[in-house]
């Protein structure tokens, strides 16, 4: 033991931004390794979303605007003036298509919802996309 603190199974307080890491890192189990090597930390252990205060040169990531439970992501969106949503789904069984129908938006704001699970939860991201 090397006298760390120990941080597997353990949700991570969100960040400034949320990263979805290409699927090629995913596939290649190379999650904790490249939150590593940017600053970031898992949202949740079992997930591949990762969190920060920044998203890697090159890389698109979504700043945070809000977090809501996943009910309320329509009334969430709809407050903030949005649109159209970009939605990204890990871990929580949810159609987007069927989500973003649900969610009869009416504003003219471009946003995106990240919908995730963490601590075996539902959340939603209410985010704008960046790059970093």
């Amino acid at each position: 033991h090397s006298g760390m603190p120990e941080t597997d199974g353990e949700a991570s307080p969100v960040g400034e931004v949320i990263v979805d890491p290409d699927g090629a890192v995913v596939r290649a189990g190379l999650v904790r390794h490249y939150a590593a090597r940017h600053g970031l930390r898992q949202l949740d252990p079992r997930i591949a979303y990762l969190t920060g205060e920044t998203v890697p040169p090159g890389v698109r990531g979504f700043r945070v605007l809000e977090q809501v439970p996943l009910k309320k992501l329509r009334p969430a969106l709809a407050a903030a003036g949005c649109g159209s949503v970009e939605i990204l789904v890990r871990g929580v069984d949810v159609d987007p298509d069927v989500l973003r129908r649900k969610l009869r938006l009416t504003g003219d704001r471009a946003l995106s919802a990240v919908v995730t699970r963490i601590d075996r939860s539902p959340v939603a991201f209410v985010c704008e996309a960046v790059r970093g």
